[in-house]
């Protein structure tokens, strides 16, 4: 694009602008010139008129025709009239015109652009003895307005010329020279040599701007200087860094090398970029198998399947390098992967943040073989553990494996509830079984009393032979009122057990039914590991158990009998009879001693002599809500008894 100097285009601009000023006023000046000689052309003419008329006037009177042609002949002496004529009212006609016009052709010349035609009247005492015509060329006026447009055009030309040489060499002087030294230090910056000077020392725009151009120079200098500075820091960072990235590199390589670990990574694209010598060992072992860098997972796995290196748990290899190449693409655990006989790999893969995998292998074989080990141990001492468990309470065995309980010599004093039963008879009750059917009556006997004391809580403490002694409050207590209610509740269900069995022993042949007495106190005792560091028993000892024992051989067959201190706990829930006070062997004072209602006991009082609804008749409004629940649970026991034809007898 060719382009054009601020100079050219400026003084263009100035010399249009000026010509067309030049031409307005020259314009005006002709146009209000020929106005003003057309205005000064008509006054003359009216003048003319008004003076011929008055000095006309006489000598058309006394018909003194020479005066009048010599005063027409005075008038075509003007240079603008071209025509004059009187006529008179006799119809006497004097012309006088210019020697080169037309002559006639000037009678019946009208008002227009080319003349100027004045007309009037000549009267004497009030009477029109004539009339004056006068025309004028304007001829001449359109040449005087010519010269006068050619003089404004010279003059207008040499006005232009001068103001534009004038604004050429303003321009010149103050813009176009600055502007070129400007542009020329611009480029000179531009191709890059900032030492460029730029000395203006005009005060104006252009010298302000060449100011800023040179402060600009110098700022870009400046910021060329230290973007040097900083690329040669740069450069040397750039340097070291590679070299520690370097040095990094071959420690990341020899630590993985050297690592007993196998190390691969992947690429986002799954292909394998880095790996070290123990990853093939780990993958492969002594198989000839070609891994190298660049090849993809996927062909890895199928090498390895190939070979049958990979053991395909589910005999179909697509559908394990499907559910594969999931786990390596999308990892969330470690994977454990068996390879050969015996030998098994640890796979953890991790992705990176740019899309890639690092997958470490380890050969966790040995652990695997321990585990199995340990498992196969576990199984066995939880086969030896469930068969010690039969030989201990739930309690006690809990708290020894949980270890809440140290198994040690140490006993602790408490407050506990004990029980102890027996079955009545059951010595010569034996004696008429043989030894196969009293093993399995004594066994489903305790088998089914131990049930119900591990659904209460109790700990049982031991069995002797028929006998079977449990304590509330050790080594779990639920608060020694809870322990009470939970014994005499246990002692009921066991009661009322006992009841089911007997019919199932009439059945079984034993003719005279197993009955079983049982005494519950409550008082402190002595609980804890008794015995040798060889050989320990946990159980309770003190006066409390003996009192237990000692109620427990007072009780009637079928009996619950309980201490005044168990009584104290349970009253309020557990309907009891009182039975006064019996004198027990090692028991230096009598205790007094309370009967547990139960379904069977309440049939029998109703059984007793005296009208039934006596014997029934209670004080409903004196007992509280628990206990006519509990009556109410009672009758309704007794009632279905009644109704399925059961009746015990009574007791001795």
């Amino acid at each position: 694009m060719q382009t054009q100097s601020i100079s050219t285009r400026f003084n263009l601009t100035l010399a249009i602008i000026v010509a067309l000023i030049m031409l307005f006023f020259a314009g005006a000046a002709v146009h209000f010139t020929g106005q003003r000689n057309s205005e000064a052309l008509d006054e003359k003419l009216d003048n003319y008129i008004s003076i011929s008329r008055v000095g006309l006037e006489a000598p058309l009177w006394n018909f003194d025709y020479p005066i009048v042609e010599g005063y027409l002949e005075s008038l075509i002496l003007d240079k603008s009239i071209v025509f004059a004529s009187v006529t008179s009212t006799d119809g006497t006609e004097i012309i006088r015109e210019k020697a080169d016009d037309g002559g006639i052709a000037y009678k019946t010349v009208s008002e227009g652009r080319d003349y100027s035609i004045r007309e009037g009247t000549i009267v004497h005492e009030g009477n029109e003895i004539g009339a004056i015509r006068l025309v004028a060329s304007r001829e001449a006026l359109r040449e005087e307005i010519l010269t006068n447009t050619i003089a404004i055009g010279v003059v207008t030309l040499i006005v232009l010329s001068t103001i534009t040489l004038a604004s050429v060499l303003i321009s010149r002087r103050y813009i176009v020279r600055p502007l070129a030294d400007l542009q020329k230090s611009a480029s000179a910056i531009g191709a890059g040599n900032l030492d460029t000077s730029i000395s203006l020392s005009a005060k104006d725009e252009i010298g302000q701007l060449a100011g800023s151009f040179s402060l600009m120079r110098q700022s870009i200098r400046k910021l060329v200087e230290e973007l040097r500075h900083a690329n040669e820091t740069l450069e040397a960072r750039v340097v070291e860094r590679t070299r520690e990235v370097t040095a990094a590199r071959q420690k990341l390589v020899d630590a993985i090398g050297s690592t007993s670990e196998g190390f691969a990574f992947f690429n986002a694209d799954d292909t394998l970029i880095l790996h070290n010598e123990q990853y093939l060992k780990l993958l492969y072992g002594e198989a000839k198998v070609e891994i190298k860098p660049g090849m993809s997972f996927e062909e890895i796995l199928r090498l390895g399947i190939k070979d049958e290196l990979i053991d395909v748990e589910t005999g179909d290899p697509e559908d394990f390098i499907k559910r594969r190449l999931e786990q390596h693409r999308n990892p969330t655990s470690s994977i454990l992967q068996k390879r050969g006989k015996g030998k098994w790999i640890q796979i953890s893969e991790t992705k990176t943040s740019d899309g890639g995998t690092v997958a470490v292998f380890s050969d966790v074989s040995e652990l695997k073989l321990r585990e199995t080990e340990l498992t196969e141990k576990t199984v066995m001492l939880e086969n030896l553990s469930s068969q010690l468990a039969k030989y201990l309470s739930p309690q006690i065995y809990a708290s020894i494996f949980e270890g809440t309980n140290e198994v040690k010599l140490a006993a602790n004093r408490k407050k506990l509830t004990v029980f102890f039963s027996d079955i009545e008879g059951f010595t010569e009750t034996a004696e008429r079984m043989e030894s196969e059917e009293l093993t399995g009556l004594l066994n489903n006997y305790l088998t089914e009393m131990s049930k119900i004391a591990i659904e209460h809580g109790a700990t049982i403490d031991k069995y002797v032979g028929d006998a079977i002694v449990i304590f509330f409050g050790d080594p779990e207590s639920r608060g020694i009122r809870e322990d009470a209610l939970a014994c005499a509740r246990m002692a009921i269900a066991m009661s009322e057990r006992m009841t089911e069995l007997q019919d199932q022993w009439k059945k079984a042949g034993i003719l005279e039914p197993l009955r079983c007495r049982i005494g519950i106190h409550t008082d402190y005792c002595t609980v804890g590991n008794f015995g040798s560091e060889s050989r320990m028993d946990y159980t309770i000892i003190g006066r409390g158990v003996n009192t237990a024992s000692r109620l427990e051989s007072a009780a009637e067959p079928g009996q619950i009998l309980v201490s005044y201190a168990t009584h104290a706990h349970i009253c309020d829930e557990i309907p009891c009879t009182p039975r006064g006070k019996i004198e027990v062997k090692g028991i230096p004072y009598p205790i007094e001693v309370f009967e547990v209602s139960t379904s069977r006991t309440l049939a029998l009082e109703a059984d007793t002599d005296g009208p039934a609804p006596e014997r029934l008749t209670l004080d409903v409004d004196a007992l509280s809500e628990t206990e006519r629940v509990k009556f109410a649970g009672l009758l309704e026991i007794l009632l279905s008894d009644l109704k399925n034809g059961t009746k015990d007898s009574k007791p001795k």
